[in-house]
């Protein structure tokens, strides 16, 4: 079997977001830290001395509703958002960056720019680049997009797409997406964005997706991930040459496109999707991220891997019961997960996440949606 990952798989989450002194900010920080009492990962000390310089700060407050006829609303009060300034942004990472202990950073993730009217265009391009900077080999810049109005200009009058240069010329957008190394929307803002249209046939919707997607990609954003819901995701990942100036992202997604269906809960689940594509885009992340350590070692007594499964030779599983030394195999050594499987992990963490039953856990079984998600027939050569 694999190598056990050990949590925390991401040693450091450090928030970086504008807090006040109210109700809503010291609930926000009580749960993030109690996430960080389960992982002992969570640092929330940097957005507590932003708070601290601007003590009249209030803190921003989504309620999402879900009707019986399972649409959803958004009541949003933009709060402190409404200023919060790409100035202030650099201020809290500088201070992470001076006083962090451990400053290998491998990753930042940014959300929301259209609800964040100071943190757009060429201002948002100003903080990914001040993160591109100080993160290790530049780590992976993280887009999720949310909030996207409809904009029926990018829209011609036969229902045709809009072009790459006038995504490049999108006021919030444009000027940033070329330091985005993952950038992750649903389909209703991939409408939005590009004026993509969808029919019946689902065979020529998902064409549609992907021409939409390559416009991105067009645009210089490395891999770009569309959740469509009950239909599952698709995820387009742009060209060697572009690979090449992220050198965190596997490369085996180079040039890869891939569509993957949803995961599937038992009928009588009970769901909240409030939060669905949050989830997604940090699995991937993390999927991302993820690096084979070449080494192997025995299942855990409560592992659901059994004889004959793809992760575990019949050998292996008879030996199960006694003692095993690890091996190591020098040619999987940091060898990532491949885009199917990294889409199927992203997947199953949404599924956790919008499932009642385990929607507010504060850990997640890493080992076992990896497992889970391992879709590759060679078994072993995926992580």
């Amino acid at each position: 079997t694999y190598m056990q990952v050990t949590p925390p798989i991401v040693s450091s989450i450090v928030p970086l977001c504008k807090v006040g002194f109210d109700d809503s900010g010291n609930k926000l920080i009580s749960l993030l830290e109690a996430t960080g009492d389960s992982c002992n990962n969570v640092d929330t000390r940097y957005m507590k001395n932003a708070r601290d310089r601007d003590p009249d700060a209030r803190t921003g407050l989504a309620v999402l509703p879900i009707y019986q006829d399972g649409r959803r609303g958004c009541f949003f009060d933009a709060a402190s958002n409404a200023s919060f300034a790409a100035s202030e942004m650099v201020e809290m990472m500088k201070d992470v960056e001076t006083n962090a202990t451990d400053t290998s950073f491998g990753a930042f993730l940014f959300g929301y720019p259209h609800l964040l009217p100071e943190m757009q265009g060429e201002a948002l391009a100003h903080v990914f680049s001040k993160a591109r900077i100080m993160m290790h080999d530049g780590g992976i810049i993280v887009l999720d997009l949310n909030g996207v109005p409809e904009a029926n200009d990018k829209q011609t009058p036969f229902g045709s797409m809009c072009t790459a240069r006038t995504l490049q010329s999108d006021p919030v957008l444009g000027p940033a997406l070329s330091h985005v190394d993952i950038l992750h929307m649903n389909e209703d803002e991939l409408m939005n964005l590009t004026g993509v249209q969808f029919e019946e046939d689902e065979g020529k919707n998902s064409d549609a997706v992907s021409k939409a997607a390559s416009l991105f990609l067009k645009c210089g954003v490395a891999v770009v991930a569309i959740t469509r819901g009950k239909k599952g995701c698709f995820i387009k990942c742009n060209s060697e040459e572009r690979f090449a100036s992220s050198k965190m992202l596997p490369s085996t997604w180079i040039d890869q496109e891939i569509k993957v269906d949803a995961s599937l809960l038992p009928p009588s689940t009970e769901i909240n999707s409030n939060g669905a594509g949050d989830a997604f885009t940090c699995g991937l992340l993390v999927a991302a991220m993820i690096r084979h350590t070449g080494l192997f070692m025995p299942p855990e007594r409560t592992s659901p891997i059994k004889s004959g499964s793809p992760y575990c030779s019949p050998k292996k599983a008879a030996q199960s019961s006694g003692e095993q030394k690890p091996s190591r195999n020098l040619h999987l050594t940091n060898q990532a997960m491949n885009l199917e499987t990294a889409a199927q992990f992203a997947s199953l963490v949404a599924a956790r996440h919008i499932d009642m039953t385990t929607r507010d856990f504060s850990t997640l079984n890493i080992n076992r949606i990896r497992e889970e998600s391992t879709v590759s027939p060679h078994g072993l050569e995926e992580i």
